[in-house]
């Protein structure tokens, strides 16, 4: 495997999350812990957006690398 693919396959690695997450589900975020309200798509970084509701006036919109399963 040269370089260049060794480096592409650990950015598609680190892009993606190790499991997918859904829309309801607990996690954790450096913020704290929250549910998943929202799912979008990141042209830009092309991967997986998570809105995650730590509390009723807070949400974050996180990459799936940020958050854990709680």
């Amino acid at each position: 495997m040269s370089a260049r693919s060794a480096a592409r396959n650990n950015d598609a690695i680190y892009r993606d999350p190790p499991e997918p997450y859904r829309i309801g589900q607990r996690v954790q975020c450096p913020a704290g812990r929250g549910e998943i309200t929202h799912i979008a798509h990141s042209m830009s970084s092309d991967a997986p957006i998570y809105t995650v509701q730590v509390s009723p006036r807070h949400s974050y919109r996180l990459l799936g690398r940020e958050i854990k399963p709680f």
